[in-house]
């Protein structure tokens, strides 16, 4: 559950994901300012309120689902497949997921970091940063598999080292 504003042109489904016409609607309505002359790049003077404003946006989606889901049927566990660095990391900011908010505000039952980097130390840091950034909610392992990627036997072994017997 995210919202990247970053360039994906080298992403598999490269789109200006960011820039719809509702959202430059929508947000021009609220604030005057047009995303793509004064807010599409950090350079621009209106980048940061813009980062703001979709964080906020997304955030609030993701409580809204949770409280979905809460309505319908209590006992279903909502996670988010999080990245393991906070929404203020300068490399997360563009990704408008601030999910150490939604742990925060409860409306997170797990948060799965997204520990896809290679070597088990890389997924070790991971863990642990995660664990520091969840509260007291519940972290459980995403782990890559794949040939470019170690075996899932030594995936779990930082896994178990922070006392984490849950992955996806």
């Amino acid at each position: 559950h995210r919202f990247p504003i970053d360039d994906n042109s080298s992403d598999s489904f490269p789109a200006s994901c960011t820039y719809y016409a509702c959202t430059q609607s929508t947000y021009q309505a609220a604030t005057c300012v047009q995303i793509l002359t004064q807010a599409d790049r950090p350079s621009r003077p209106g980048w940061n309120a813009f980062l703001t404003w979709r964080r906020n946006g997304v955030s609030e989606a993701a409580r809204q689902m949770y409280l979905g889901i809460r309505g319908v049927s209590p006992d279903v566990v909502f996670s988010g497949a999080v990245f393991p660095r906070s929404a203020t990391n300068s490399a997360q900011l563009s990704k408008c997921q601030d999910w150490t908010a939604w742990c925060a505000g409860g409306y997170l039952d797990y948060a799965v970091p997204m520990c896809y980097s290679g070597p088990p130390a890389n997924i070790a840091t991971d863990l642990v940063r995660s664990k520091a950034l969840a509260g007291s909610r519940k972290v459980v392992a995403g782990l890559a598999l794949g040939t470019s990627h170690p075996s899932i036997a030594d995936k779990l072994t930082p896994c178990k080292g922070q006392a984490i017997e849950d992955f996806a």
